[in-house]
């Protein structure tokens, strides 16, 4: 590809990679190179002012802001300053809402619709709010009213309570069976009596983790 020269305007050859990044031809880059070398150490070389004390300094770079004197000084003043910062941003800020002392407010109530004042925006009186429990604590008592009627069920068949799955699992562990084995024995004729009586003379094998069980095959 063919590019002009910025330096001489002469055209050159260069590579499509090199197409944005190259400026200048082979013969103008060496002497643009060379102008750029010399600004630099001119620049390196050139006398600078120390921004503390004001003193003259000479044979540093150009960016150089102190002395040899006055750079430990002001770096521990920086370091000083940095740390300051840091303690600062660690303490908690006041805030607006810290400082805000919080006012009662006028509500309605939504049940009773009378005006009452609160803290926050509730949408029930005190009294509204007693009557509601009051009926939640009633309701909670016929439930479980309902519950305990439920479990003093007679079976007609048998003329004996009916059982809750808890009353299934609390004799099958009795008995040192699980639930499934247990329900399963008793409908095939099993009693709870002979099977808690059967336990004691069920043989103790080693479980593979140690543990102890008891063998079914009795029953």
């Amino acid at each position: 590809m063919i590019k002009p020269c910025e330096h001489c305007g002469n055209n050159f050859e260069v590579t499509p990679n090199n197409f944005n990044r190259t400026k200048y031809c082979p013969d103008c880059r060496k002497i643009v190179h060379r102008e750029q070398n010399r600004r630099y150490h001119q620049r390196k070389t050139s006398p600078v002012i120390c921004q503390r004390c004001g003193k003259t300094i000479v044979g540093k770079r150009s960016n150089c802001k102190w002395c040899d004197e006055c750079r430990p000084i002001v770096e521990r003043e920086q370091d000083r300053q940095s740390k300051e910062r840091v303690k600062q941003r660690a303490q908690p800020k006041p805030t607006a809402k810290s400082e805000y002392v919080p006012l009662p407010k006028i509500c309605t109530c939504r049940h009773c619709h009378e005006k009452f004042t609160s803290m926050t925006r509730s949408s029930t009186c005190p009294e509204c709010k007693r009557i509601k429990h009051e009926e939640f604590l009633w309701q909670e008592e016929q439930r479980q009213a309902k519950l305990r009627q439920e479990r003093l069920k007679i079976d007609k068949a048998t003329g004996k309570p009916i059982k809750t799955p808890d009353d299934w699992c609390r004799e099958a562990a009795e008995c040192g069976l699980d639930y499934g084995t247990y329900r399963a024995l008793i409908t095939q004729g099993k009693t709870f009596t002979e099977l808690k009586a059967q336990r004691d003379h069920r043989p103790v094998h080693m479980h593979a983790h140690g543990r102890h069980t008891r063998s079914i095959r009795d029953a």
